[in-house]
């Protein structure tokens, strides 16, 4: 007659959590401080594991600590506004010398907008010319006085860098000023000594300057007038690319101040 084993030393079959440090559904816990393993012996880990885990999660916290704070100084030195400021009234600042010398006198005091907001701030001004000699346009009948206009913008972005777009926006424009029907279309030119970056778009009755320095865009056109009875422009506006830009340097030093 076969009898059942004898219950000698260990059992034949080991069972789940009878050994030390097993897990799964249903494992008692393994020993607290100050508590031995069934025989009478001491725990072998001494609760290093838990205190080598609690080590790694500190670095790696402590990792994420730091690379956030790099990423928000860079952040903050990327945005920087280089000392420029906002402006309620942009006319108060752009006095415009160089083009009224080459053209004549404004015509009053012209039409500011403004326009303040976390992420950039806004302003403008239009303004008109009267021309020195009293040019007319017409076709001798009912002529009215040319008026050229100039229309200056500034932007000062606080939350997003401009530069990677900056020129793609001008070459976008250029595009959409090909497709009139104006003689002489217009072409972008990438000129020096004003801002970190800046082009001049011209043709016969529009000449605009664009410029960025860091995080400030800045815009300045000039409008003339087409002589309807001869289809010529009234003034020369290619005349005026050096003045804008000196108009253009003068209006960065103020917005500075």
């Amino acid at each position: 007659m076969i009898s059942e084993p004898e219950l000698v030393g260990e059992e034949p079959f080991e069972r789940p959590g009878d050994r030390p440090g097993a897990v799964g559904p249903g494992i008692p816990r393994g020993p607290g401080p100050g508590e031995t393993l069934a025989g009478g012996q001491p725990p072998q880990s001494g609760g290093r594991p838990r205190r080598a885990w609690w080590w790694a999660f500190g670095g790696a916290l402590a990792a994420s600590v730091l690379w956030t704070a790099g990423l928000a100084a860079h952040r903050t030195l990327a945005l920087d506004p280089g000392g420029y400021r906002a402006t309620e009234d942009l006319c108060e600042l752009t006095e415009a010398g160089g083009i009224r010398s080459a053209l004549g006198t404004f015509g009053g005091r012209g039409a500011p907008l403004s326009s303040l907001h976390p992420a950039r701030d806004e302003a403008s001004c239009f303004r008109t010319v009267r021309l020195r000699g009293a040019a007319r346009s017409g076709n001798g009948q009912g002529e009215e006085l040319a008026t050229p206009t100039v229309y200056v913008s500034y932007i000062l972005h606080k939350a997003v860098d401009p530069e990677p777009e900056f020129e793609a926006v001008i070459r976008a424009r250029e595009v959409m000023w090909d497709g009139s029907t104006e003689v002489g279309s217009p072409r972008a030119r990438a000129v020096d000594g004003v801002g970190e970056r800046a082009f001049v778009t011209a043709g016969p009755s529009q000449i605009t300057l664009d410029v960025l320095d860091g995080q400030a865009e800045f815009h300045l056109t000039v409008a003339g007038d087409i002589d309807r009875s001869s289809g010529e422009p009234v003034v020369d506006l290619f005349q005026l690319e050096g003045p804008m830009i000196e108009d253009m340097r003068a209006l960065m030093a103020r917005l500075k101040g």
